[in-house]
């Protein structure tokens, strides 16, 4: 796959002088799910900052699809409309009184007829499972559900890119594998999503590249896959294994389970590797 966005020597400085990027250089594919992780302070939400255009580096180049950012108005409105950002804190992201108006506001910044409109926030909605609160106040809705009605709001724009930073921070178990199925619905949809996270677990599971930052660098770039081959940079930077790596290893190692092409990626996909193996030994 072509790079969607490429990152040369990026370096960004915040304002009391500490580093947010350090001469970064990385590829993100088009159609990926890519992770970005590190430990606090790493550079994440300054990298997904700079694919929206909300930072600029202060030394370095951001591509978008081959072509250098354009940062001018006219240039940031046409990244934005291609390239939704998500925010921590969805708090941060809500603009509107209502639910409806709140997801309203990009597609009618963009001119769009109030058809076009009410179409796009109605598909977002549903995208989201949020259809039923649409006149309901952004105040009296749920943590998790506000970070659904801003994921709305961005997919009414119809973005190419998703960017979301740190999406399962404050969200219990069951809204956690909520937001999941969305994000593979989207995907399935064609969308490329890139997210922040420090849920080794989840990254495992769900995305197909990785990137590892450490004090605004860009210290290794690879397949999820290779996750069990990297684990060492993971400690390295004391980020959690995920469960599942060492458990498989375990079995494997004990001679209980035989070593499989495809290393299991969950817990319920090495549960599902075991019963399978042991419907096999039981049918010869």
């Amino acid at each position: 796959m072509d790079a969607l966005f490429k990152l040369d020597n990026v370096s960004y400085a915040y304002p009391d002088g500490s580093s947010g990027l350090d001469q970064c250089s990385l590829a993100i594919r088009c159609g990926s799910r890519t992770a970005v992780m590190g430990a606090n302070g790493a550079g994440k939400t300054t990298l997904l900052l700079q694919l929206n255009g909300i930072l600029r580096p202060a030394s370095g180049t951001v591509y978008f699809n081959g072509v250098p950012l354009d940062y001018s108005r006219s240039g940031l409105h046409r990244l934005r409309s291609r390239v939704g950002l998500l925010f921590q804190n969805p708090d941060s992201q809500l603009l509107s009184a209502s639910v409806q108006e709140d997801v309203s506001f990009g597609p009618l910044n963009l001119g769009l007829e109030d058809t076009d409109v009410r179409t796009r926030v109605a598909d977002a909605l549903q995208t989201v499972g949020m259809s039923e609160y649409g006149d309901r106040p952004v105040q009296a809705l749920s943590y998790g559900q506000k970070k659904r009605v801003c994921i709305a709001g961005l997919l009414a724009m119809k973005p190419e890119v998703l960017v979301l930073d740190e999406p399962m921070s404050g969200l219990d178990q069951p809204m956690q594998a909520e937001l999941e199925e969305i994000l593979d619905t989207l995907h399935r949809r064609g969308m490329t999503i890139i997210l922040a996270s420090h849920d080794s677990g989840f990254i495992y599971r769900w995305s197909d590249q990785i990137v590892l930052l450490s004090n605004g660098s860009c210290l290794h770039s690879f397949q999820t896959g290779q996750l069990p081959d990297a684990a060492h940079h993971f400690t390295a930077q004391a980020l959690g294994i995920p469960a599942v790596i060492p458990v498989y290893q375990a079995l494997v190692d004990q001679q209980l389970i035989p070593a499989v092409s495809l290393p299991p990626r969950s817990i319920s996909e090495l549960t599902a590797l075991i019963k399978q193996l042991s419907v096999s030994a039981r049918s010869i």
